[in-house]
Order: C-alpha cells, then sequence, then structure tokens
C-alpha cells in the first residue's frame, strides 16, 4: 500500500469515527453535545462587514479624541482662576460628544437582523454607557450656556464625561470584538 493510500485511509477512518460513534450511542437522531458548529455559525452572524469595520474605526477614534479633549479640559478648567478661556473648548467638546452619540448609534442601526439579535447583550451595555454619556454631557452643556461658567464645578463635569466616555469606549470594543472587528 501507498503511503498516499494509507493517508488516506486513514483519514477516512478518523472522519467516520464522530459517525460511527454516533450510531453506538443511540443512532442518527440523537443530537451531538459538540457546539463548535453553532459557535462557528454564530460567529460568522455576526461577523462585522468592511463597511461596520471602517464605521467602527471612526468612530473609536472619534470617542479616544473626545475622552482627549474632556480631560483636557478637565485639566484646564480646574487650574482656572476664572472662566476666560473655557467657553469654546467646553463647548467643542459638547459637540464632539454629541457627534459620537450619533455616530454610535448609527452603528447600532446598522446591524444586520441577525447581529442585532445575537448581539443584544452588548448593545444593552452599549446603551446604557450611552446614557450615561448623555447625562453627562448635559450637565456640560447647561454649563456653556451659562453667563459664567464656574471652572471648579467645569472641571468636575469634564472629569466625570472623561469616565464615562472611557466607559463608552470600553463597551464599543467589546462589541467591535465580538464582532471580529481586527484591532478591537
Amino acid at each position: 500500500m501507498s503511503r498516499a493510500a494509507g493517508f488516506a485511509i486513514g483519514l477516512l477512518v478518523v472522519l467516520a469515527a464522530p459517525a460511527m460513534m454516533g450510531q453506538e450511542q443511540g443512532g442518527p437522531g440523537k443530537r451531538s453535545t459538540d457546539t463548535s458548529i453553532q459557535d462557528f455559525k454564530r460567529a460568522m452572524a455576526v461577523q462585522a462587514a468592511p463597511d461596520q469595520i471602517s464605521d467602527y474605526q471612526s468612530l473609536a477614534k472619534n470617542t479616544e479624541g473626545a475622552k482627549r479633549q474632556a480631560h483636557d479640559l478637565g485639566q484646564r478648567a480646574g487650574a482656572a482662576p476664572d472662566a476666560t478661556g473655557l467657553y469654546k473648548p467646553a463647548s467643542t467638546l459638547r459637540d464632539t460628544v454629541d457627534q459620537v452619540q450619533n455616530d454610535t448609534q448609527a452603528f447600532v442601526k446598522g446591524f444586520s437582523k441577525a447581529q442585532a439579535i445575537l448581539l443584544k447583550d452588548f448593545t444593552k451595555k452599549l446603551g446604557k454607557a450611552v446614557s450615561e454619556v448623555t447625562k453627562e454631557n448635559k450637565g456640560l452643556d447647561e454649563q456653556v450656556k451659562r453667563s459664567a461658567i464656574d471652572p471648579k464645578q467645569l472641571a468636575d463635569i469634564a472629569s466625570r464625561l472623561e469616565k464615562a466616555l472611557s466607559d463608552l469606549e470600553t463597551q464599543q470594543h467589546n462589541l467591535a470584538s465580538e464582532m471580529g472587528v481586527p484591532g478591537a
């Protein structure tokens, strides 16, 4: 027998073994406890499409930028004796956070039906993180609309907003990882 023929027979035995074992354990009607096929099907169903990958990468970059802006504003406001020079960066941060929120919602709305169903737990956590960012961004908006910004309050709001954005970033990353987004 040639080496190739021996290999082919060995391969057939290995491939046929699970089927034969199934027959010994109750026949073809018995369900397998192997979940690898279901795991594979799930992974394929939640796999990010190329446009979702680029949308996520843009979203991640914008969220990181907003978090950095919040950090910088918090540092600047914490060291400021008055509100001079704080309106513009606070207003810019507010607008950036609004954009991150809109982009996050658009990202989730772009899910296929299977993704929406299978990623429900991840999107629920993401939604909670977005709600916290919304709450903190409203506080920032109220400060910007005042005739006189309190630098200490602004620093506190910026710090809480930075934390909320960090939590949002974590949930975005978890969702993207589950979708198989490279680098997430």
